[in-house]
């Protein structure tokens, strides 16, 4: 697909994102079930770019207002087209130029917006990606950079110091690797590894969970056998460390009162080899809606 078009697509989302309160993740499966002929290639670039906007959403969002700034009042728009923040990620970090993305953006800004010359635009968007006029105080400063709230980086910078807090703040908004827990009520980690290699897919163990996966690669995993027999569910290895925590054991009760889509539901059956009772609550039905395919797809009936 052209790249204009891929823009596009991603632009769409991003704009349902930044308007509803729903997650990210769920509005992205929803975009996907309705556009089939997106391939795997052109699902990665759009997840790449919408996941890198909204990780660095504040850094974007400084640099388009500078950028407008220069533009006289009367000609700005009333809120930022999300094709805005498509062009301000290229422009700071895939390091583009504005001569390489004004093909792809100039259309799709125009329906937006027509009282702003696109290659104008991009030209002072390059510029304040450039030249970012950042809050002095040193906490300010961390939180727009890492696109941290305020609050919680004046917190850190006070328990922490400067220097702790700046490190956490850049490891907070590091794109973490894909872990994978291994379902222990169908298999183990060495089989799950195995079959995960037959299938092509290469991994290693994780470093603290001890029925956790890191890929080295990222892939569609729900094309895979092994996905669909219900092998594995892709989880964080901070959220395996906290189901384990609690050493779930068989014929016993557990309540799981955030349980969002069932991950840590899902986790807590296989350590009670699904013998007992999960209860999964949470405030959102759409996001339980998820966890009974789920909890089907990996054998479990207890929840």
């Amino acid at each position: 697909m052209r790249r204009s078009s891929l823009l596009g697509h991603a632009g769409e989302v991003l704009g349902q994102v930044l308007t509803t309160r729903r997650s990210a993740d769920l509005l992205l499966q929803e975009f996907y079930r309705g556009r089939r002929y997106l391939g795997a290639k052109d699902r990665r670039t759009i997840s790449g770019w919408l996941y890198g906007i909204l990780r660095n959403h504040r850094v974007l969002d400084l640099a388009l207002r500078q950028a407008l700034a220069s533009f006289p009042p009367e000609t700005r728009p009333r809120s930022m087209p999300p094709i805005g923040y498509c062009a301000a990620y290229l422009l700071k970090f895939e390091q583009e130029k504005p001569e390489q993305i004004l093909p792809d953006v100039a259309g799709i800004w125009r329906t937006a917006t027509t009282d702003i010359d696109p290659g104008r635009f991009l030209d002072a968007l390059a510029e304040a990606t450039r030249d970012l006029r950042l809050p002095d105080a040193p906490a300010a400063k961390a939180a727009i950079e890492h696109s941290l709230p305020d609050d919680l980086v004046v917190e850190w910078f006070e328990r922490y110091g400067e220097s702790g807090a700046t490190e956490l703040c850049r490891a907070t908004n590091t794109p973490a690797p894909t872990a994978l827990r291994v379902n222990t009520f169908r298999c183990s980690v060495e089989e799950c590894r195995a079959i995960l290699a037959h299938e092509g897919v290469e991994s290693r163990p994780t470093s603290l969970s001890p029925i956790g996966l890191v890929l080295q690669k990222r892939t569609a995993l729900n094309a895979l056998a092994s996905y669909r027999a219900g092998l594995f569910e892709v989880q964080d290895e901070g959220s395996q460390l906290l189901g384990l925590l609690l050493e779930a054991k068989p014929g016993e009760r557990m309540i799981d009162a955030c349980a969002g889509a069932g991950g840590k539901s899902l986790l807590l059956a296989a350590e009670m080899r699904d013998s007992g009772e999960v209860v999964a609550l949470d405030v959102d039905p759409g996001r339980l809606h998820a966890l009974t395919g789920r909890a089907e797809r990996a054998g479990i009936t207890i929840i």
